[in-house]
């Protein structure tokens, strides 16, 4: 299992000897502290609980990979944008050709959605099999299109 060197805060509870007037003015002090004053022993500090794990400075060295792309073995005829849907396709070995297309949504006072319909293409096909539903989710299109490309192939 490998081994990440990530900075992580703890919160440290301790006494310390802080030169104050009176016992106010030496809360008042503590509170503004940003390093440990002179007399402090970190053997008697007590450790609390996380506060967090990374400080904004060091977050940018340690930022996730993004996502796998769902789609990433198909081709990606047009991109999606904010309010443009996208069409990818992909030619099975058989001669097969399956797509994922993207339809724009009317917008209806400013708001629209993409939804997702697939379509099977060949040449031995008399007609191109159509999908009459409309997904939400192109992963769950693709998945359709699939299974459907199974059923197609034992007609």
């Amino acid at each position: 299992m490998p081994v990440f060197d990530i900075p992580v805060r703890f919160e440290v509870e301790m006494d310390c000897p802080i030169l104050a007037p009176t016992q106010h003015e030496a809360v008042m002090k503590a509170m503004s502290l940003f390093e440990l004053p002179r007399g402090a022993d970190l053997a008697k500090a007590r450790v609390v609980g996380i506060c967090g794990t990374l400080s904004d400075e060091t977050f940018e060295r340690f930022t996730s990979p993004p996502p796998p792309d769902p789609m990433e073995a198909w081709t990606c005829n047009r991109k999606s944008g904010p309010y443009e849907g996208g069409y990818w396709s992909m030619k099975t070995e058989d001669g097969y050709e399956m797509a994922v297309i993207g339809i724009d949504s009317p917008i209806d006072v400013g708001m629209g959605w993409t939804t997702y319909t697939w379509s099977i293409k060949h040449d031995r096909l008399t007609f191109d099999v159509d999908s009459k539903e409309r997904y939400d989710d192109k992963v769950v299109c693709r998945d359709a299109v699939l299974e459907m490309l199974e059923k197609v192939r034992k007609l």
